[in-house]
């Protein structure tokens, strides 16, 4: 699925369950995907970027509640990113919100993130197992062009190979078959014409 050039959210899911492969979102107002008022996701071999010129966007918010809705909190029971790529043309393109004592339950398993949040507690990239494997963090991917949503990747991307064949889903997101180890997010690399 390819999702480009909306006015707020690519996804938004309110406590929803969703578990997706090859997603591809860029060009949100507000945010590429947002998983708000707790759910359970989980996204595998995805690219969630946002090339939005406003200063408030971001690819990706995950949240546990929902200002005046009752209860306020509700449970993420799991949000989960295998081998996907969460970036953007802001320093920050990934935001956490947990607000309520609902559970907030997240894993980033081999993904290239982008984030200036590394003194915040739910952030810590290289020292939290528990939330973080293998995480390239703040490093440029190389996309071909994403200011015309084309988000292929060649062997100079910092995704290049960097994926967990655990999570390999076998055809990207073109049908090409994925080697091993995967490229992270949605495209396998390839020579494709810039």
């Amino acid at each position: 699925t390819q999702i480009y050039n909306c006015t707020h959210y690519g996804i938004q899911a309110k406590n929803a369950l969703i578990e997706a492969e090859n997603i591809v979102i860029n060009y949100t107002g507000q945010a590429s995907l947002a998983c708000t008022y707790g759910g359970n996701y989980k996204f595998t071999h995805s690219t969630f970027n946002n090339n939005w010129s406003s200063p408030s966007q971001q690819a990706v918010y995950i949240s546990n509640y929902l200002d005046g809705a009752t209860p306020e909190g509700k449970d993420l029971t799991a949000a989960t990113f295998n081998n996907c790529i969460i970036y953007g043309s802001y320093s920050n393109e990934m935001i956490l919100d947990k607000k309520t004592e609902a559970l907030f339950n997240y894993q980033f398993n081999n993904c290239l993130i982008k984030s200036n949040k590394t003194n915040d507690p739910l952030y810590q990239f290289e020292t939290d197992p528990i939330h973080y494997n293998a995480i390239i963090l703040n490093k440029d991917p190389k996309f071909f062009n994403p200011n015309i949503n084309n988000f292929n990747i060649d062997n100079s991307s910092s995704a290049f190979a960097k994926g967990n064949s655990v999570y390999l889903i076998p055809l990207d997101i073109l049908g090409i078959t994925r080697t091993t180890p995967p490229d992270l997010g949605a495209y396998q690399s390839k020579d494709f014409p810039k």
